[in-house]
């Protein structure tokens, strides 16, 4: 078969680019490639590129139905070009020079980039412990940015708590000591693995927990958070993409959270200089006893302070802030730039005069407003249609930022690598390729001059969707990626009460957004997608649950909270995940469609008349079991999809309809149970 696949590159921040990494999954027809080792990349002018490939699934025949594309792209500010993916066995895809080389001993992973050689060691979290700088022209020359061993403040990642307060009076609330949980002390629970190696890209995880630090009394082991940190490298490149996901393994009605932070570990000398986004760039010298602190408290609110010992001075103020802060010496720098500063507020950036490291706090409200993660209400408002308790147990949050290591020389153009880390190029699928592989059930590229009205309707849910989160400003750490689900004509806003609020995972207009990407190819609606399925997959979802761990890999019912209803199988809409993982090969969606695989094989049903299947739970178990065989190929989800498929049979009426609410041990397929109220949507009795 003569392949050819389109990946169309669109430039649209104004910035040229050389050799900047771009990842994309593109599908395969049915039968057309059976292993990956005859691909190829080619550029614009048909000249072989390095490509990396990985394949993410395959189609029954055997035959690979997603493939994951890493390069290195040219394109210049401004510009669409078009890369090509081709299939030929006697010329696979170019290795390049400049490639990833890995390490592993007892005591670190080493990842050699080619211009920067960072380690991460194995015995307690530093984020990382040794970061050097090669010299670009030379190949040879090393420069030592850091190293653990040499210095006493590490690398960190931590949250901070309170476990009490008081109502006035003599009246207190006291659950615990408080205080910061910090990676570093939890090496029991430490791990580091390499999840990914590549010629182009490799990926470093770091999984555990955070422990309170209180260092006396009866206190130690207590681990209310879990984390993952994955550190994405790139050959040829001096910065990495790191991913930080926390789970709230707390109580909620307990445990309240004051920050969520890294501490990326630097040692400078000489003259402390740093430069900042702010209404314009900000840049000048520190004292050791001086911070800068860039703090956005609002998706159209940021602050700028120059704090000495306890003097707090607000230097700047304005409403969205890029992102961005530098800090370097004498010799050499670090960068860090935090993706959707504004959009995922409150959250903050911070350097020192002390030359030792910048913080990262992805949760931090400068005013000292507290993350709370309990459930709005006691009881259940079972007249509004809710269902059964839940909280913020097991809810997580991933943010993604930069960090890029430089010499001071190069402090100018350090500042637009960050910017440009913060606006990518952006890489499509033609559309007319993804509709012909036929691999999301069937779709056709936008033709708004065969069918205007149809079109039209289309462009107009998604774009009417995008515009009620502006207009609404429904962002924030946990808020966005979500949208409120159901409009009161009554009194002419939103319902917020009962079951109705957010949408969470009611239905999936998610994946709907992922079908107009497709057919578009419009980077807009990525980011929109990617925004949605986050939030999904993360805050709706949920990831530990000590006491009712049946709950885990499930997604939360639609309410006030996006998570005061529990987890069930009517409400854990996956496809959009998929879409995901298949456009991006993005290891968290793969751990989170693991975590409901599992969920949907604990499902259980009886076929005693007093209860009833929910088509859609049962359903939604059927397509989720059969997407997560697909992506992992083990076999106990197609055997239990099996199973789940004869029952969905047997509750077919004759004339090929179901019931709603169906028993398949009944004459007429309906349930003895009373008409259904407002309980889950689960096998429930009314």
């Amino acid at each position: 078969m003569n392949l050819s696949i389109p990946l169309i590159i669109t430039e649209s921040n104004g910035q040229s680019r050389s050799r900047y990494p771009l990842t994309r999954g593109a599908p395969l027809p049915q039968g057309a490639v059976l292993e990956i080792g005859g691909l190829r990349m080619s550029a614009p002018d048909g000249a072989n590129v390095p490509a990396q490939f990985r394949v993410l699934s395959r189609w029954p025949d055997g035959s690979v139905k997603w493939v994951l594309i890493d390069f290195q792209a040219d394109v210049a500010a401004g510009e669409t070009i078009v890369y090509t993916v081709s299939h030929d066995e006697q010329h696979p895809a170019l290795q390049t020079a400049q490639t990833i080389n890995l390490e592993e001993t007892d005591e670190y992973i080493a990842v050699d980039t080619g211009a920067l050689i960072f380690r991460i060691g194995r015995k307690r979290y530093g984020l990382i412990d040794q970061a050097t700088l090669r010299n670009r022209k030379s190949g040879s020359d090393v420069y030592t940015v850091y190293d653990a061993r040499e210095h006493s403040r590490r690398g960190d990642a931590w949250v901070g708590i309170t476990e009490g307060g008081t109502g006035g009076g003599t009246q207190r609330r006291i659950y615990g000591m408080g205080g910061i949980c910090r990676a570093s002390l939890a090496q029991d629970s430490y791990t580091v693995s390499i999840e990914e190696a590549g010629p182009l890209r490799s990926v470093i995880r770091c999984d555990g927990a955070c422990e309170a630090d209180i260092p006396m009394h009866h206190y130690g082991g207590y681990q209310p958070f879990r984390y993952t940190t994955r550190i994405y490298a790139y050959a040829g490149q001096a910065h990495l993409r790191v991913l930080h996901t926390v789970v709230m393994a707390c109580n909620p009605r307990e445990t309240e959270i004051d920050e969520i932070a890294l501490r990326i570990p630097v040692a400078l000398n000489g003259t402390v200089r740093y430069a900042v986004s702010s209404t314009r760039p900000k840049d000048g010298t520190l004292a050791p006893d001086e911070t800068i602190h860039l703090a956005q408290s609002a998706d159209n609110h940021f602050r700028l302070y120059r704090n000495r010992g306890t003097e707090q001075r607000l230097i700047s103020e304005g409403e969205r802030s890029e992102g961005w802060l530098t800090v370097d010496g004498d010799e050499a720098g670090v960068g860090v730039a935090l993706r959707d500063m504004a959009e995922e507020y409150p959250c903050a950036l911070e350097t020192s005069g002390s030359g030792d490291g910048l913080t990262v706090y992805l949760w931090r409200d400068p005013d000292g407003k507290r993350l709370n993660l309990a459930r709005y209400a006691e009881d259940i408002a079972w007249h509004e249609g809710e269902g059964v308790y839940s909280d913020g147990m097991g809810t997580a949050k991933t943010r993604e930022f930069f960090v890029t290591f430089y010499r001071s020389e190069e402090r100018t153009q350090v500042i637009e690598r960050l910017r440009g880390l913060l606006y990518p190029p952006h890489a499509a699928l033609d559309p007319s390729w993804a509709a012909d592989c036929e691999v999301t059930g069937g779709f056709m590229p936008r033709a708004s001059d065969r069918f205007p009205v149809s079109e039209r309707m289309m462009t107009d849910f998604v774009d009417w969707m995008a515009r009620s989160i502006e207009i609404g400003r429904w962002y924030g750490f946990l808020d966005r990626g979500d949208v409120l689900a159901q409009w009161d004509e009554v009194d002419e806003d939103w319902r917020y009460r009962g079951r109705w609020g957010w949408c969470n995972s009611e239905w999936d207009p998610r994946h709907s957004v992922w079908i107009q990407y497709l057919r578009t190819g419009e980077a807009k609606y990525f980011r929109l997608g990617e925004a949605m399925t986050r939030h999904s997959m993360d805050v709706d979802t949920c990831h530990h649950n000590s006491i009712r761990p049946y709950m885990i890999g499930g997604c939360f019912r639609h309410s006030i909270d996006h998570f005061s209803d529990e987890p069930c199988a009517s409400h854990t809409f996956i496809d959009n995940w998929v879409d995901y993982y298949y456009l991006t090969g993005d290891l968290r969606t793969y751990d989170v469609l693991q975590e409901a695989g599992a969920f949907f094989l604990r499902y259980r049903w009886t076929e005693n008349p007093a209860y009833s299947f929910s088509l859609r739970s049962i359903a939604n178990v059927l397509r989720g079991l059969l997407h997560v065989y697909e992506i992992n190929g083990d076999s106990r989800f197609m055997d239990r999809a099996e199973e789940v498929y004869e029952v969905i049979a047997r509750g077919q009426n004759e004339d090929g309809s179901w019931h709603k609410r169906f028993q398949v041990s009944t004459p007429d397929k309906l349930p003895d149970q009373l008409p259904y109220g407002m309980a889950t949507e689960g096998t429930t009795l009314a």
